[in-house]
């Protein structure tokens, strides 16, 4: 896989993202920034950030695949309230995952 091709892979996923952030708070500014810049992959406008304390960071790999699996097992568990999954690795910090549309639904 060419460097090329993971940024245009990475891309697809910022402006998912920012689409769909655009569609909740559109009297915001969500500009998505060059591949080629530094730093968060979707920088937020001030005033928004003020609302939404977040940093994005996007990985659109293949490697997650054990999380969807995961997540199914948690969405089926989950009787009806929101599934949230906790992910830990040796020696590393617990990393809570959820499905996008149930975020959505908290921040809206």
């Amino acid at each position: 896989m060419t460097p090329s091709y993971k940024r245009a892979k990475a891309r697809v996923l910022v402006e998912w993202c920012a689409d769909r952030l655009r569609k909740v708070f559109p009297e915001y500014n969500i500009e998505v920034p060059a591949t080629s810049a530094h730093g968060e992959d979707l920088p937020l406008d001030p005033e928004l950030r003020k609302l939404l304390p977040v940093s994005f960071e996007m990985k659109s790999q293949k490697g997650y695949g054990h999380a969807y699996t995961d997540m199914e097992q948690c969405v089926k568990n989950s009787k009806g309230f929101t599934p949230v999954l906790v992910v830990k690795c040796a020696h590393k910090e617990p990393l809570v995952i959820m499905r996008w549309s149930d975020w959505e639904k908290d921040i809206g």
